[in-house]
């Protein structure tokens, strides 16, 4: 299209944007937001690749309000969200991650102060390198989704963690996986579709791993997998993934042996 670049105002008196309202605006290269401005529900500005600065009258941003922008900044004081150094926008209580720039690359520790990863806080990010400490009980649906990422570290700790539905899926970076003690349940399709994940080691011996957690239906094959026997797996956990197999002793290693898939079936058996 030789549309030009599009500067947009939204005038004083509106209170609320309505879901995917700006969704994939390729052209739209700046928005200003009124004072009275109050809520942006989910896909909001979806991919618009601009930087947006909410007004102190913000009290609620959707999950996935801002997934595929470039930054989002604070004009004046807020009593509802924070802004770290690297751009992530926290909720008031410190303890929730909302949003994190998708331009910045490299690695990332999760601040201390969190225990929750918002729903797709780090979609399309183009980090490296998660770093999730053990205080963390809570990776919402879509956190990570679409990303970069070829590391992810989990600290082990006390504190259980839940990670949601889709959370890792589609990074097609990553290549191997170990989940601690801690992690106590795998949402639906947590980490389908990563199509380079060779090496998954879960070492929780009552993980809950939901359907298709760790399914992939068009990359490489899942080549090995460590998993407790008396974990609860869902049938189609793997689904895809027919020619899994063990490389080394996980019995030697981890302290248990491993799952092992038939090649002919979705179902594990241990031994």
């Amino acid at each position: 299209s030789r549309t030009k670049n599009i500067h947009l105002t939204i005038p004083e008196g509106v209170e609320r944007i309505e879901r995917a309202t700006f969704a994939e605006c390729a052209k739209l290269e700046s928005i200003k937001l009124p004072s009275t401005l109050t809520s942006i529900e989910d896909e909001a500005f979806y991919m618009c690749p601009i930087i947006i600065e909410l007004p102190e009258s913000i009290n609620k941003i959707a999950s996935g309000a801002f997934i595929g922008i470039k930054s989002v900044k604070l004009k004046g004081k807020s009593n509802k969200f924070s802004i770290d150094s690297r751009g992530a926008l926290l909720n008031h209580e410190n303890n929730e991650l909302c949003y994190f720039p998708s331009s910045q690359q490299g690695s990332y520790t999760i601040p201390r102060s969190i225990t929750r990863i918002g729903d797709s806080a780090f979609h399309s990010t183009k980090l490296t390198e998660i770093n999730i400490h053990e205080d963390v009980s809570f990776i919402g649906s879509w956190a990570f989704n679409m990303g970069n990422l070829r590391k992810v570290n989990f600290i082990e700790g006390h504190q259980s963690l839940y990670i949601g539905h889709c959370a890792f899926s589609s990074c097609g970076k990553l290549l191997e996986i170990l989940l601690p003690k801690r992690v106590t349940d795998i949402g639906p399709m947590a980490f389908s579709h990563c199509n380079n994940l060779s090496f998954i080691v879960v070492l929780n011996k009552d993980v809950n791993i939901e359907r298709e957690a760790f399914a992939d239906y068009y990359g490489k094959e899942t080549r090995w997998v460590a998993i407790p026997k008396s974990a609860n797996i869902a049938n189609d956990a793997f689904k895809s993934n027919k020619r899994l197999e063990t490389s080394y002793s996980a019995e030697e290693k981890y302290g248990f042996k491993p799952v092992i898939f038939s090649e002919y079936s979705h179902k594990y058996r241990g031994y």
